[in-house]
């Protein structure tokens, strides 16, 4: 099963670097608005899981050190907020108008 499980990981690795990032995440938002049509309940779920795996990372995180952890920024999961009234506007409308 250890075998197996290292294998796995590393057969995801050499993936991740051989299409690179883009492709990967372009995949697994892919995935994530097929299930989300399928099954919003279940996509829901896992975006919960996935925040709440965000955020006790982001804890353990903050207990290393400031030079380690420079420039790393975690994916934020939770649901978007309503927009202010202020962005609802295009700030350039009045421009066009002129």
């Amino acid at each position: 099963m250890v075998f197996l499980a290292v294998m796995s990981l590393v057969a995801a690795l050499v993936l991740y670097f051989s299409i690179g990032p883009d492709r990967v995440q372009a995949w697994v938002v892919g995935r994530y608005d097929r299930l989300r049509d399928r099954d919003p309940d279940a996509a829901d779920r896992l975006r919960k899981r996935a925040a709440a795996a965000s955020k006790r990372l982001a804890v353990v995180i903050d207990k290393l050190p400031e030079s380690w952890t420079a420039g790393l920024y975690l994916p934020d999961f939770d649901a978007p907020a309503e927009p202010h009234a202020k962005l609802e506007r295009d700030p350039f409308e009045r421009l066009a108008r002129q």
